[in-house]
């Protein structure tokens, strides 16, 4: 089964998100590892290489949480393409 992050994950760090950046998608999800509640550690330590690949390729940062979830899945697809 490919990596991808569950629609109701990337709304939460969406919204937690409040920088709209690369950046700060990335404290917000550091701020998730190891928590007893919450997004799976699993999906945490997966997301991270990929939003720091994100970020220095240039990607824009999605406007909207559809637009979201489309970006952070395709960019999971293409890193942990099995």
């Amino acid at each position: 089964m490919p990596a991808h992050l569950p629609v109701d994950d990337a709304r939460q760090l969406f919204e937690e998100n409040t920088q709209r950046t690369w950046s700060g998608l990335l404290k917000v999800v550091e701020g998730h590892l190891n928590k007893a509640n919450g997004i799976e550690n699993e999906i945490v330590l997966m997301l991270i290489p990929v939003i720091k690949q994100l970020e220095k390729s240039g990607q824009y940062y999605p406007y909207d949480v559809d637009d979201f979830v489309r970006v952070i899945n395709a960019a999971l697809s293409r890193q942990y393409a099995v």
